[in-house]
Protein backbone atom coordinates (compact mmCIF):
# COMPACT_ATOMS: atom_id res chain seq x y z
CA UNK A 1 0.00 0.00 0.00
CA UNK A 2 1.03 3.69 -0.79
CA UNK A 3 2.51 5.05 2.32
CA UNK A 4 0.58 7.93 3.52
CA UNK A 5 2.46 11.71 4.05
CA UNK A 6 2.77 12.98 7.26
CA UNK A 7 1.13 16.37 8.05
CA UNK A 8 4.65 18.27 7.95
CA UNK A 9 4.64 16.89 4.03
CA UNK A 10 1.19 18.43 3.76
CA UNK A 11 1.98 21.52 5.04
CA UNK A 12 5.22 21.66 2.53
CA UNK A 13 2.96 21.50 -0.43
CA UNK A 14 0.38 24.13 0.56
CA UNK A 15 0.81 27.33 -1.19
CA UNK A 16 0.46 29.70 2.26
CA UNK A 17 0.17 29.22 5.87
CA UNK A 18 -4.07 30.53 5.50
CA UNK A 19 -4.03 27.38 3.11
CA UNK A 20 -3.25 24.70 5.46
CA UNK A 21 -5.31 26.41 8.36
CA UNK A 22 -8.45 25.99 6.43
CA UNK A 23 -7.82 22.41 5.29
CA UNK A 24 -7.37 21.41 8.25
CA UNK A 25 -10.85 22.39 9.84
CA UNK A 26 -12.23 21.24 6.51
CA UNK A 27 -10.90 17.64 6.79
CA UNK A 28 -12.39 17.31 10.09
CA UNK A 29 -16.01 19.07 9.66
CA UNK A 30 -16.01 18.76 5.79
CA UNK A 31 -18.59 16.20 4.30
CA UNK A 32 -16.62 13.66 1.94
CA UNK A 33 -19.20 11.23 0.62
CA UNK A 34 -16.40 9.54 -1.79
CA UNK A 35 -12.72 8.90 -0.88
CA UNK A 36 -10.17 6.69 -1.90
CA UNK A 37 -6.43 5.60 -2.38
CA UNK A 38 -4.99 3.13 -5.23
CA UNK A 39 -1.66 1.69 -5.19
CA UNK A 40 -1.87 1.34 -8.87
CA UNK A 41 -2.30 3.67 -10.36
CA UNK A 42 -1.28 5.53 -7.23
CA UNK A 43 -3.81 8.55 -7.17
CA UNK A 44 -5.90 9.72 -4.18
CA UNK A 45 -9.38 10.88 -5.02
CA UNK A 46 -12.08 12.40 -3.16
CA UNK A 47 -15.54 14.34 -3.24
CA UNK A 48 -16.37 17.17 -0.77
CA UNK A 49 -19.72 18.68 -0.70
CA UNK A 50 -19.22 22.57 -0.60
CA UNK A 51 -22.28 25.19 -0.67
CA UNK A 52 -23.38 24.07 -4.16
CA UNK A 53 -25.02 20.70 -5.44
CA UNK A 54 -22.15 19.45 -6.88
CA UNK A 55 -19.44 17.68 -4.80
CA UNK A 56 -16.03 19.32 -5.58
CA UNK A 57 -13.97 16.46 -6.73
CA UNK A 58 -10.39 16.59 -5.50
CA UNK A 59 -7.28 14.66 -6.97
CA UNK A 60 -3.91 13.56 -6.52
CA UNK A 61 -1.50 11.76 -8.25
CA UNK A 62 1.01 10.48 -6.09
CA UNK A 63 3.59 9.60 -8.25
CA UNK A 64 4.29 13.44 -9.75
CA UNK A 65 3.23 14.60 -7.16
CA UNK A 66 0.64 16.59 -8.70
CA UNK A 67 -3.51 17.52 -7.75
CA UNK A 68 -6.42 18.94 -9.47
CA UNK A 69 -9.74 20.31 -8.15
CA UNK A 70 -13.28 21.27 -9.69
CA UNK A 71 -13.15 24.09 -7.40
CA UNK A 72 -12.47 27.41 -8.19
CA UNK A 73 -9.27 28.71 -5.68
CA UNK A 74 -6.46 30.24 -7.65
CA UNK A 75 -4.40 28.08 -4.87
CA UNK A 76 -2.66 25.23 -5.94
CA UNK A 77 -3.31 22.54 -4.07
CA UNK A 78 -6.23 24.12 -3.04
CA UNK A 79 -7.52 23.72 0.30
CA UNK A 80 -9.48 20.32 -0.99
CA UNK A 81 -6.66 18.63 -1.98
CA UNK A 82 -4.45 19.91 1.47
CA UNK A 83 -7.47 18.65 3.70
CA UNK A 84 -7.82 15.13 1.15
CA UNK A 85 -4.67 14.41 1.88
CA UNK A 86 -4.36 15.27 5.57
CA UNK A 87 -7.17 12.88 6.08
CA UNK A 88 -5.17 10.72 4.17
CA UNK A 89 -2.61 10.84 6.82
CA UNK A 90 -4.72 10.38 9.56
CA UNK A 91 -5.89 7.10 8.26
CA UNK A 92 -9.19 8.23 7.10
CA UNK A 93 -8.95 7.14 3.75
CA UNK A 94 -9.57 3.61 2.59
CA UNK A 95 -7.91 1.96 -0.10
CA UNK A 96 -10.03 0.82 -3.22
CA UNK A 97 -9.55 -1.35 -5.49
CA UNK A 98 -9.55 1.04 -8.49
CA UNK A 99 -9.90 4.89 -8.98
CA UNK A 100 -12.66 7.06 -9.48
CA UNK A 101 -13.88 7.81 -13.25
CA UNK A 102 -12.31 11.34 -12.67
CA UNK A 103 -9.78 10.25 -11.22
CA UNK A 104 -9.43 8.09 -13.99
CA UNK A 105 -10.07 10.76 -16.78
CA UNK A 106 -7.27 13.05 -15.47
CA UNK A 107 -4.95 10.66 -15.31
CA UNK A 108 -5.42 9.83 -18.98
CA UNK A 109 -5.29 13.72 -19.76
CA UNK A 110 -2.08 13.93 -18.12
CA UNK A 111 -0.65 10.53 -19.52
CA UNK A 112 -1.28 12.43 -22.63
CA UNK A 113 -0.01 15.51 -22.30
CA UNK A 114 3.42 13.76 -21.04
CA UNK A 115 3.32 12.30 -23.99
CA UNK A 116 2.98 15.50 -26.16
CA UNK A 117 6.05 17.08 -24.00
CA UNK A 118 8.23 14.13 -24.71
CA UNK A 119 7.32 14.02 -28.69
CA UNK A 120 8.35 17.94 -28.21
CA UNK A 121 11.60 17.66 -26.42
CA UNK A 122 12.78 14.86 -28.63
CA UNK A 123 12.28 17.25 -31.31
CA UNK A 124 14.99 19.54 -31.85
CA UNK A 125 14.46 23.46 -31.29
CA UNK A 126 15.19 26.11 -33.58
CA UNK A 127 18.09 27.74 -32.67
CA UNK A 128 18.12 31.39 -32.86
CA UNK A 129 19.30 32.94 -36.13
CA UNK A 130 22.94 34.62 -35.78
CA UNK A 131 20.68 38.10 -36.78
CA UNK A 132 18.91 37.33 -33.65
CA UNK A 133 21.96 36.65 -31.46
CA UNK A 134 23.71 39.54 -32.36
CA UNK A 135 20.84 42.06 -31.70
CA UNK A 136 20.17 40.38 -28.26
CA UNK A 137 24.06 40.80 -27.50
CA UNK A 138 24.16 44.46 -28.56
CA UNK A 139 21.04 45.46 -26.77
CA UNK A 140 22.41 43.74 -23.45
CA UNK A 141 25.59 45.70 -24.29
CA UNK A 142 24.38 48.67 -24.38
CA UNK A 143 21.90 48.14 -21.22
CA UNK A 144 25.48 47.10 -19.33
CA UNK A 145 27.15 50.55 -20.41
CA UNK A 146 24.22 52.23 -19.43
CA UNK A 147 23.98 50.63 -15.68
CA UNK A 148 27.94 51.01 -15.48
CA UNK A 149 27.41 54.63 -15.57
CA UNK A 150 24.42 55.21 -13.29
CA UNK A 151 26.75 53.68 -11.01
CA UNK A 152 29.44 55.72 -11.25
CA UNK A 153 27.57 58.86 -11.01
CA UNK A 154 26.04 57.05 -7.89
CA UNK A 155 29.39 56.97 -6.40
CA UNK A 156 30.60 59.95 -7.52
CA UNK A 157 27.45 62.04 -6.08
CA UNK A 158 28.51 59.79 -2.63
CA UNK A 159 27.10 56.31 -1.34
CA UNK A 160 23.77 56.16 -0.37
CA UNK A 161 20.37 54.13 -1.09
CA UNK A 162 19.33 56.12 -4.59
CA UNK A 163 15.34 56.68 -4.82
CA UNK A 164 13.02 54.38 -5.81
CA UNK A 165 11.79 55.76 -8.53
CA UNK A 166 15.58 56.13 -9.79
CA UNK A 167 15.87 52.15 -9.20
CA UNK A 168 12.45 51.50 -11.35
CA UNK A 169 13.98 53.49 -14.14
CA UNK A 170 17.39 51.49 -13.93
CA UNK A 171 15.85 48.50 -13.94
CA UNK A 172 13.10 48.75 -16.32
CA UNK A 173 15.65 49.88 -19.00
CA UNK A 174 17.56 46.85 -18.24
CA UNK A 175 14.47 44.75 -18.80
CA UNK A 176 14.27 46.00 -22.07
CA UNK A 177 17.65 45.71 -22.73
CA UNK A 178 16.89 41.94 -22.03
CA UNK A 179 18.96 41.27 -18.80
CA UNK A 180 16.62 40.40 -16.01
CA UNK A 181 18.55 38.71 -13.86
CA UNK A 182 20.49 41.89 -13.18
CA UNK A 183 17.65 44.00 -13.57
CA UNK A 184 16.46 41.78 -10.31
CA UNK A 185 19.66 42.60 -8.44
CA UNK A 186 19.25 46.46 -9.35
CA UNK A 187 15.70 46.45 -8.20
CA UNK A 188 16.74 45.79 -4.36
CA UNK A 189 19.44 48.97 -4.16
CA UNK A 190 16.43 51.12 -2.68
CA UNK A 191 15.66 48.55 -0.08
CA UNK A 192 17.40 50.01 3.15
CA UNK A 193 17.86 47.30 6.59
CA UNK A 194 17.51 48.52 9.86
CA UNK A 195 20.74 46.44 10.42
CA UNK A 196 23.68 49.26 10.75
CA UNK A 197 26.17 47.51 8.79
CA UNK A 198 23.47 48.48 5.42
CA UNK A 199 26.24 50.98 4.21
CA UNK A 200 29.02 48.28 3.37
CA UNK A 201 25.88 45.93 2.16
CA UNK A 202 25.02 48.54 -0.41
CA UNK A 203 28.28 49.18 -1.05
CA UNK A 204 29.22 45.59 -1.82
CA UNK A 205 26.20 45.38 -3.77
CA UNK A 206 27.47 48.34 -6.29
CA UNK A 207 30.93 46.58 -6.24
CA UNK A 208 29.22 43.18 -7.44
CA UNK A 209 27.02 45.11 -10.26
CA UNK A 210 30.26 47.00 -11.35
CA UNK A 211 32.17 43.41 -11.70
CA UNK A 212 29.29 41.53 -13.79
CA UNK A 213 29.18 45.01 -16.09
CA UNK A 214 32.96 44.60 -16.41
CA UNK A 215 33.26 41.16 -16.48
CA UNK A 216 30.05 40.67 -19.09
CA UNK A 217 32.22 41.98 -21.99
CA UNK A 218 35.22 39.65 -21.29
CA UNK A 219 33.10 36.57 -20.92
CA UNK A 220 34.19 34.30 -22.96
CA UNK A 221 37.75 34.66 -22.14
CA UNK A 222 37.22 33.83 -18.39
CA UNK A 223 38.10 30.45 -17.04
CA UNK A 224 36.04 27.09 -16.79
CA UNK A 225 32.62 27.94 -16.03
CA UNK A 226 33.13 31.48 -14.88
CA UNK A 227 31.63 33.24 -18.16
CA UNK A 228 28.64 30.97 -18.57
CA UNK A 229 27.99 32.15 -14.83
CA UNK A 230 28.35 35.83 -15.73
CA UNK A 231 25.82 35.46 -18.27
CA UNK A 232 23.24 33.79 -16.37
CA UNK A 233 23.88 36.57 -13.72
CA UNK A 234 23.26 39.18 -16.33
CA UNK A 235 20.21 37.23 -17.22
CA UNK A 236 21.02 35.38 -20.65
CA UNK A 237 19.26 32.13 -20.64
CA UNK A 238 19.97 28.68 -20.35
CA UNK A 239 17.22 26.48 -22.62
CA UNK A 240 15.96 23.99 -20.67
CA UNK A 241 16.98 20.88 -23.43
CA UNK A 242 20.67 22.41 -23.04
CA UNK A 243 20.70 21.58 -19.64
CA UNK A 244 18.85 18.11 -19.87
CA UNK A 245 21.48 17.82 -22.28
CA UNK A 246 23.97 17.15 -19.69
CA UNK A 247 25.27 13.78 -18.49
CA UNK A 248 22.74 12.80 -15.95
CA UNK A 249 23.90 12.18 -11.81
CA UNK A 250 21.51 8.94 -10.61
CA UNK A 251 21.49 8.69 -6.98
CA UNK A 252 18.88 8.29 -4.45
CA UNK A 253 17.80 11.56 -3.29
CA UNK A 254 16.67 12.96 -0.18
CA UNK A 255 14.27 15.96 -0.74
CA UNK A 256 15.33 17.59 2.67
CA UNK A 257 13.72 21.36 2.20
CA UNK A 258 11.05 23.61 0.53
CA UNK A 259 11.47 27.15 0.34
CA UNK A 260 9.06 29.86 -1.11
CA UNK A 261 10.96 33.13 -1.89
CA UNK A 262 7.86 35.62 -1.75
CA UNK A 263 9.83 38.79 -2.22
CA UNK A 264 11.24 37.41 -5.50
CA UNK A 265 9.07 38.41 -8.99
CA UNK A 266 7.85 36.11 -9.88
CA UNK A 267 7.73 34.21 -6.66
CA UNK A 268 10.41 31.40 -6.49
CA UNK A 269 10.03 27.69 -5.07
CA UNK A 270 13.24 26.14 -4.12
CA UNK A 271 13.32 22.40 -3.38
CA UNK A 272 16.82 21.00 -1.87
CA UNK A 273 17.50 17.77 -2.83
CA UNK A 274 20.75 15.74 -1.43
CA UNK A 275 22.29 12.78 -2.74
CA UNK A 276 23.25 9.65 -0.50
CA UNK A 277 26.30 8.29 -2.21
CA UNK A 278 27.31 11.37 -4.17
CA UNK A 279 26.98 13.39 -1.45
CA UNK A 280 26.12 16.69 -3.34
CA UNK A 281 23.50 19.37 -2.98
CA UNK A 282 21.31 20.68 -5.96
CA UNK A 283 18.21 23.13 -5.99
CA UNK A 284 15.17 22.47 -8.10
CA UNK A 285 13.60 25.64 -8.74
CA UNK A 286 10.30 27.11 -9.89
CA UNK A 287 8.90 30.16 -10.63
CA UNK A 288 5.45 31.24 -10.32
CA UNK A 289 2.49 29.04 -9.09
CA UNK A 290 3.74 25.60 -8.32
CA UNK A 291 3.71 22.68 -11.04
CA UNK A 292 3.91 20.13 -8.70
CA UNK A 293 5.98 17.92 -10.28
CA UNK A 294 8.83 18.29 -8.06
CA UNK A 295 9.30 16.09 -5.10
CA UNK A 296 8.07 16.34 -1.62
CA UNK A 297 9.80 17.36 1.11
CA UNK A 298 10.49 14.40 3.31
CA UNK A 299 10.57 11.64 0.76
CA UNK A 300 13.66 9.94 -1.06
CA UNK A 301 13.34 9.27 -4.84
CA UNK A 302 16.12 7.14 -6.87
CA UNK A 303 16.38 9.32 -10.03
CA UNK A 304 18.71 11.05 -12.75
CA UNK A 305 19.24 15.29 -12.16
CA UNK A 306 20.67 17.05 -14.97
CA UNK A 307 22.97 19.74 -13.30
CA UNK A 308 22.88 23.60 -14.38
CA UNK A 309 25.69 23.99 -17.39
CA UNK A 310 25.84 27.95 -15.58
CA UNK A 311 25.71 26.79 -11.76
CA UNK A 312 26.95 24.48 -9.30
CA UNK A 313 23.95 24.11 -7.08
CA UNK A 314 20.79 24.13 -9.62
CA UNK A 315 19.62 21.21 -11.44
CA UNK A 316 16.64 19.99 -13.48
CA UNK A 317 14.94 16.67 -12.46
CA UNK A 318 15.07 13.75 -15.09
CA UNK A 319 13.69 10.04 -15.65
CA UNK A 320 12.40 9.14 -11.80
CA UNK A 321 13.11 5.52 -11.64
CA UNK A 322 11.21 4.76 -9.06
CA UNK A 323 8.44 6.67 -6.76
CA UNK A 324 9.09 8.56 -3.72
CA UNK A 325 9.09 6.81 -0.58
CA UNK A 326 8.92 8.17 2.94
CA UNK A 327 12.75 9.68 4.59
CA UNK A 328 13.19 7.36 7.14
CA UNK A 329 17.14 8.42 8.32
CA UNK A 330 18.64 11.80 8.77
CA UNK A 331 19.90 12.91 5.26
CA UNK A 332 23.63 12.88 4.65
CA UNK A 333 25.53 15.64 5.87
CA UNK A 334 28.87 17.28 6.01
CA UNK A 335 30.63 18.30 9.29
CA UNK A 336 29.41 21.84 10.61
CA UNK A 337 33.24 22.95 10.80
CA UNK A 338 33.82 23.00 7.48
CA UNK A 339 30.83 25.03 6.18
CA UNK A 340 33.44 27.87 5.67
CA UNK A 341 35.21 26.13 3.31
CA UNK A 342 32.13 24.91 1.32
CA UNK A 343 30.92 28.92 1.21
CA UNK A 344 34.25 29.64 -0.05
CA UNK A 345 34.17 26.90 -2.88
CA UNK A 346 30.83 28.39 -3.99
CA UNK A 347 31.59 31.78 -4.00
CA UNK A 348 34.82 30.86 -6.00
CA UNK A 349 32.65 29.29 -8.18
CA UNK A 350 30.04 32.31 -8.62
CA UNK A 351 31.30 35.72 -6.98
CA UNK A 352 27.46 36.96 -7.35
CA UNK A 353 25.87 34.07 -5.39
CA UNK A 354 23.36 34.75 -2.70
CA UNK A 355 23.06 31.64 -1.10
CA UNK A 356 24.31 27.91 -1.22
CA UNK A 357 22.09 24.60 0.27
CA UNK A 358 23.89 22.52 2.55
CA UNK A 359 22.94 19.89 5.04
CA UNK A 360 25.68 20.00 8.49
CA UNK A 361 25.36 15.98 9.89
CA UNK A 362 26.38 17.66 13.33
CA UNK A 363 25.36 21.22 13.97
CA UNK A 364 25.25 22.54 17.12
CA UNK A 365 23.39 25.49 18.63
CA UNK A 366 23.92 28.05 21.51
CA UNK A 367 22.96 31.34 22.38
CA UNK A 368 24.25 34.79 21.38
CA UNK A 369 23.51 36.42 24.45
CA UNK A 370 21.02 38.86 22.28
CA UNK A 371 18.16 35.88 22.28
CA UNK A 372 19.09 34.91 18.97
CA UNK A 373 20.89 31.70 17.92
CA UNK A 374 24.41 30.98 16.69
CA UNK A 375 25.76 28.03 14.60
CA UNK A 376 28.50 26.47 16.60
CA UNK A 377 31.90 26.19 14.20
CA UNK A 378 34.52 24.80 16.57
CA UNK A 379 36.80 28.50 16.65
CA UNK A 380 34.19 30.42 15.41
CA UNK A 381 30.18 30.78 14.67
CA UNK A 382 27.70 32.00 12.33
CA UNK A 383 24.73 33.67 12.95
CA UNK A 384 21.01 31.68 12.20
CA UNK A 385 18.66 34.11 10.33
CA UNK A 386 15.72 34.28 11.33
CA UNK A 387 14.35 34.22 14.70
CA UNK A 388 11.38 31.89 14.95
CA UNK A 389 13.37 29.11 12.54
CA UNK A 390 16.28 29.35 14.34
CA UNK A 391 14.07 28.69 17.87
CA UNK A 392 11.94 25.68 16.08
CA UNK A 393 15.99 24.32 15.32
CA UNK A 394 16.58 24.53 18.62
CA UNK A 395 13.52 23.44 20.24
CA UNK A 396 14.54 19.92 18.31
CA UNK A 397 17.95 19.90 19.10
CA UNK A 398 17.60 20.47 22.77
CA UNK A 399 21.17 20.78 23.58
CA UNK A 400 22.41 17.95 20.93
CA UNK A 401 24.13 17.52 17.92
CA UNK A 402 21.26 17.62 14.84
CA UNK A 403 21.11 17.02 11.15
CA UNK A 404 20.60 20.71 10.30
CA UNK A 405 19.11 22.15 6.33
CA UNK A 406 19.86 25.14 5.55
CA UNK A 407 20.98 28.07 2.85
CA UNK A 408 24.96 29.35 3.73
CA UNK A 409 24.46 33.50 3.08
CA UNK A 410 26.84 36.18 3.38
CA UNK A 411 25.09 36.93 6.19
CA UNK A 412 24.64 33.74 8.13
CA UNK A 413 22.95 30.37 7.87
CA UNK A 414 18.78 30.50 7.06
CA UNK A 415 17.74 27.67 8.80
CA UNK A 416 15.00 25.55 6.60
CA UNK A 417 15.09 21.98 8.18
CA UNK A 418 16.17 19.69 11.48
CA UNK A 419 15.91 16.04 11.79
CA UNK A 420 14.66 15.38 14.51
CA UNK A 421 15.52 11.93 15.08
CA UNK A 422 12.35 10.32 12.98
CA UNK A 423 11.31 12.94 10.53
CA UNK A 424 12.37 16.46 9.42
CA UNK A 425 10.81 19.14 10.98
CA UNK A 426 10.14 22.55 8.86
CA UNK A 427 11.82 25.01 10.56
Amino acid sequence: MVTPWSIEQVAAVAPDAASVTAARKLAVTGTWPVTGVCEEPAVLFGECKGSGATPYVALVDLAGPAWNCSCPSRKIPCKHVLALLLRWSSGSVLAAPAPSAAATAWLDKRAARAEKVAERAATPPRAPSQATLERRAERIAAGLDELGTWLEDLVAAGVSVPQGDDVARAAARLVDAQAPAIAERVRRLHVRSDDPSWPGTLLESYGLLHLLVTAHPRASELPGTLGAVVRRRVGEPTRTEVVLAQPPLRDVWDVVALHTDETSRPVTHRTHLRGRTLGRSFVLVETGPRSGTNPVPGTSIDADLHPHPAATDRALLGTVHTPAVPLEHAPHGDPAHELPLLWSAAVAADPWRERHPVVLADARLRLDGDGGWLLDLGDESLPLLGRSAARVCAAVAGGRAVTLVGDCTPRGLEPRAVWDGRRLVTA
